[in-house]
């Protein structure tokens, strides 16, 4: 699969709106980097990066790495975990559509036939149609207190990809947002008014969302983090569609002086 954050949407998007970012090279891999200041200070990250092996050349000096398997690389380049993994749920659409069915968690699976979402429709994202569902999203993170990607980027990737951001939504009380890169999509962006948690309307949606989405030849479907302590409904909610959890590489910085006695390069994108 392709993470978003190191897709040519996700790029196009950030510039857009302001924000600089680079290719470059480490071995086989060309990591998308995003240039930022933090207190005055100049940044660079690199997010969901695939790290094949060592290699010299410029680094980001922040890599959230995508797999566990990144991290002898990371540190024979220099680099020392300063954060544990994070997990994500990744759902495989490859099997018929009668058999992601079955995967589905027993419960999931039975509030799925009792679930309705009426008057569900779907669209490509449109900022005069679809603000309510960002409005709601920013509404449910000021009172739930978590941060995620700017809302501001989910205008902008539908602006740089028309098409490439979808919206399935059930009135105005429950809408979820994707996001397709690749034979990948991304669930964005999920929001239920009281009612609709009553119906079960959030889970008809994804369901609706995983049969199209399969229908159009997408592989994967990145459910995103998964986090039981913090966000445990949730966490079931995605657990439930059958998706397997896995973890991330955890988040690495770069410390030249430990890189095997090696000077880096001057930096050089690709």
């Amino acid at each position: 699969m392709n993470a978003l954050q190191q897709h040519p949407i996700f790029a196009e998007a950030l510039a857009a709106l302001g924000v600089e970012t680079f290719r470059v090279c480490l071995g086989e891999a060309r990591l998308l980097v995003v240039r930022r200041r933090v207190c005055g200070l100049p940044l660079t990250l690199s997010s969901r990066a695939e790290i094949p092996g060592p290699a010299d050349g410029l680094r980001p000096l922040i890599v959230n790495a995508e797999s566990a398997a990144c991290g002898a690389a990371l540190r024979a380049m220099g680099y020392r975990r300063i954060a544990t993994p994070s997990h994500v749920a990744l759902l495989d659409l490859a099997p018929a559509p009668e058999d992601l069915r079955l995967r589905l968690h027993g419960a999931w699976r039975t509030a799925l036939r009792r679930a309705e979402a009426p008057g569900l429709n779907h669209a490509a994202f449109d900022p005069a149609r679809h603000g309510w569902l960002l409005a709601r999203e920013a509404a449910q993170r000021r009172r739930r207190r978590y941060r995620a990607l700017p809302l501001g980027l989910t205008a902008a990737m539908a602006a740089v990809a028309p098409g490439a951001v979808r919206v399935l939504q059930s009135g105005e009380d429950a809408g979820i947002l994707l996001v397709l890169h690749g034979d990948t999509a991304t669930y964005h962006i999920g929001w239920s008014g009281p009612e609709a948690r009553r119906r079960d309307s959030h889970r008809r949606l994804l369901w609706e969302a995983i049969l199209w989405l399969q229908a159009r030849g997408v592989r994967c479907l990145d459910l995103g983090q998964v986090d039981t302590e913090t966000a445990p409904g949730l966490a079931r909610f995605k657990i439930g569609t059958g998706a397997l959890v896995r973890p991330l590489g955890g988040t690495w910085m770069k410390f030249p002086h430990l890189a095997a006695g090696r000077v880096s390069r001057p930096p050089r994108p690709c």
